[in-house]
């Protein structure tokens, strides 16, 4: 069985269309301050860290170990900079 256990945050698209030319919708939740955003991305910045290792086996499931941010981290900064907030 696959699960999803952990998204990453992304620097998301500043045009509606990606390099190979795939237009996507505008991410309107990201979008603010007169900045806009797609949702796609060809960023290869990391902002999310796993522990190492990242995972343990319970015996009767596994248990993840990750950082997250606290109060979430505004996707709406992201391309500011690329450390723009604590951890």
């Amino acid at each position: 069985m696959n699960k999803v256990v952990y998204n990453f945050k992304t620097l998301h698209g500043q045009e509606e269309k990606n390099m190979a030319g795939t237009p996507f919708p505008k991410y309107k939740e990201a979008s603010k301050n007169g900045k806009n955003f797609w949702q796609w991305s060809n960023d290869n910045n990391t902002y999310t860290e796993l522990a190492a290792p990242a995972y343990v086996n319970c015996g009767d499931g596994l248990g993840f170990f990750f950082l997250g941010e606290c109060p979430a981290l505004d996707n709406g900064c992201a391309g500011a900079q690329y450390h723009n907030s604590p951890r």
